[in-house]
């Protein structure tokens, strides 16, 4: 990569961009991390946490991705904030997202997420009408749509893909929806009571996605899937319950 000020002054969509793809290619999405920890020492991330977690590439999930990426777009010197998002079958604000703003003129936004397990290696324009091109990256094929003040994440169902497993109800015409979201940036604080249930057993019970129940790692060295997914993860403390309960 070429001197990050000279290329920010010249470049800032190209930078990004650049930045994304080689992000996305080194730091997995993993929820072996917050499943490895014992009930006592469950938290939600704090910042210590998630720049070593990044720093090391053991990587995490959304919360902790974009957050960090936040913070080094700031640093950058990039117009950022937090956005939240809704992922279909799941729950409300389940999902931690980036917006830049102001990027090639006054006004434009751009959606950034390195926190996907489906990643989009790209920011991408919402300057757009009723759709947005068609984007292409390997197995990954997705679009987005604005309906109203929403907008809508499209995947395209293939062979490779997980996406066709879930409710009819979200399935179009081979492609699925995936996520939903509006611009309303929100600070870090917003997200505490929707992201807790992904990093603490205690609130698992909580409705939506949560990581706890089930282990999921997605890498794209050199843009290709290497992948584990686990249906259900069972806690220790339930299985030594069993166990006494069997003697």
């Amino acid at each position: 990569m070429n001197s990050i000020p000279e290329k920010f002054t010249r470049d800032k969509a190209g930078l990004l961009n650049e930045i994304i793809n080689l992000y996305q290619q080194k730091i997995p999405h993993q929820s072996i991390t917050v499943i490895s920890r014992p009930d006592k020492e469950q938290h939600l991330s704090t910042m210590d946490d998630i720049k070593t977690q990044i720093f090391s590439t053991q990587g995490g999930l959304c919360y902790d991705h974009n957050i960090f990426f936040k913070n080094l777009l700031e640093a950058l010197g990039y117009e950022v904030c937090l956005n939240a998002c809704d992922l279909y079958l799941y729950g409300t604000h389940d999902h931690l997202s980036i917006l830049v703003t102001n990027m090639i003129k006054p006004g434009d936004k751009y959606y950034v997420d390195v926190g996907a397990a489906l990643p989009f290696f790209r920011a991408i324009p919402l300057d757009f009408d009723k759709q947005s091109p068609v984007y292409k990256c390997g197995y990954l094929v997705y679009r987005f749509a604005k309906e109203g003040d929403e907008f809508i994440s499209w995947r395209k169902i293939n062979k490779y893909s997980p996406g066709s497993i879930g409710d009819e109800r979200f399935l179009v015409d081979g492609w699925k929806k995936y996520m939903v979201f509006m611009l309303e940036p929100r600070e870090i604080e917003y997200f505490t009571n929707h992201m807790i249930k992904h990093f603490v057993t205690q609130v698992k019970a909580m409705p939506g996605c949560c990581f706890l129940n089930h282990m999921t790692a997605e890498a794209f060295p050199g843009q290709k899937l290497l992948a584990i997914r686990v249906a259900q993860v069972y806690y220790r403390r339930t299985m030594m319950a069993s166990l006494k309960r069997q003697k």
